[in-house]
Parts: C-alpha cells; sequence; structure tokens
C-alpha cells in the first residue's frame, strides 16, 4: 500500500491502543478491529480491481493458545475469528490459515470457504487425528483447500519431487478419507507453508518458483487424479 493507504494499515499507537486486563473485552476489541480492516482493505481493492476476485485469507497464528485458554471461552473465540470471515463479501473467497499447531476441526469450525495447510511431516499428526475425514468433507461440500507444498521453515527444497511427493501423499490421504479424487483436484491451490516477509528476496523467489513446479507437475498428472485411491510413496 502507498502513503495515501496509512489509515488503512498502520496499527494504532500505543499510548491510543486500549488498555484492559479482561481477556475477553481484548478479543471484542482485536476482533472489532480485524472486522473493519477486512472491509476496508477489500474495498479499496475493489476499487482498483473490480472485476478481480479477492481471496482474503486471515493468518491467526494465536487461535490455538486462544482456544486453549482458562479465560476465554472456545465458542466466542470461534465466533471472534467468524465474523471477520463473514465480512469477506461474494463473491470474494474467505480463508484461514494458522501457522501454529491448532486441530483442523477447529479452522473448520471458523467457517472458512478455503483452509490453508502445511504440506509437511508436521502436519502428518493432524492428518492421522482425524481431521482428514472433516477435510475431505470439506473438499466434497465445494470448499478450497490451499496445500502449503512448499516449507518456508528452514531449508529450502533443492527441487520439487520431493514437494510433489509429499503432495500427492496427502491428496490420496484425502481420496482415501471419502473425497473425490476430480474433486480434491479442482478445490486445491498451491501455495507456500507460511508467509515470505521474514526471507530474503532470492529465497522467497526460489520458494514460489518451486511451488509454480509443483503446479505444473500437478496439471500435467491431471488426468490421473480422479484415481487416487490408495497410499502413494
Amino acid at each position: 500500500m502507498g502513503s495515501g493507504d496509512r489509515a488503512l494499515t498502520r496499527a494504532p499507537r500505543a499510548d491510543r491502543r486500549p488498555k484492559s486486563s479482561d481477556p475477553a473485552e481484548a478479543l471484542e476489541v482485536a476482533s472489532e478491529a480485524v472486522r473493519g480492516h477486512v472491509t476496508a482493505i477489500g474495498g479499496r481493492v475493489r476499487e482498483s480491481l473490480p472485476a478481480a476476485v479477492q481471496y482474503v485469507v486471515l493468518d491467526e497464528p494465536s487461535l490455538g493458545a486462544a482456544l486453549e485458554s482458562p479465560d476465554l471461552a472456545v465458542d466466542a473465540v470461534l465466533d471472534a475469528v467468524s465474523g471477520a470471515l463473514a465480512r469477506v463479501e461474494s463473491p470474494d473467497v474467505a480463508g484461514m490459515h494458522c501457522c501454529a499447531e491448532v486441530d483442523l476441526s477447529m479452522l473448520l469450525a471458523t467457517g472458512p470457504s478455503l483452509v490453508s495447510v502445511p504440506v509437511a511431516p508436521a502436519a502428518r499428526r493432524d492428518r492421522s487425528s482425524g481431521s482428514v475425514a472433516r477435510l475431505a468433507e470439506h473438499i466434497d461440500n465445494g470448499g478450497l483447500v490451499a496445500w502449503g507444498v512448499v516449507r518456508t521453515d528452514g531449508p529450502v527444497p533443492a527441487g520439487a519431487d520431493g514437494p510433489l511427493r509429499g503432495l500427492l501423499r496427502a491428496w490420496s490421504e484425502v481420496a482415501g478419507a471419502g473425497a473425490d479424487g476430480e474433486t480434491l483436484h479442482a478445490r486445491s491451490l498451491l501455495t507456500p507453508a507460511c508467509g515470505l516477509g521474514m526471507h530474503a528476496v532470492s529465497v522467497a523467489r526460489r520458494i514460489t518458483d518451486l511451488v509454480a513446479d509443483v503446479s505444473a507437475r500437478c496439471a500435467a498428472r491431471g488426468a490421473v487424479l480422479g484415481s487416487l485411491t490408495g497410499p502413494i510413496t
């Protein structure tokens, strides 16, 4: 955003931020701020690109901690996120991402049209805990999945072979849980596993090039993705 948009993006001064020791009140203040930000940014983008469909993905790295907090009701936390997602107007797409460990079912409970999940060994715990069935249900109900196919928290893979194998393995698991293979392919997007803002430009470019490479290989294999039913090694 340029200097003319600072009012939309700049955080309040520290001395003007509401001070509260009540976690529930703090949650409401934060929720109101996010709802307003989503509305303002979406409106500004719509003014500049009226024909574009926006994919608005909220990143909530503290969602897991909030859900486990003894001072906050789980329903209140989920409602706060759902309220922000509801500010995304159709035909734009509202999505959720959480880079910290959180039950995938909790992400889906916030009601996103799109859910962002990593494809990495660390993510297999979620996929083996029953969340894979919810992911299959989400896809068959018309939801989208943004698969974080290239990790961003360690060494960048040397090539696309490893990320591609991991993605196909994850797709196989979801298909095995009941998702139609062709629908799974059609409702999937490929992304880096998390944000790239802390990386050097050269590293970020390498990661996005790998994502593009994996995507091209998936497109080339599109004819066989409809038959995904068993494990892929």
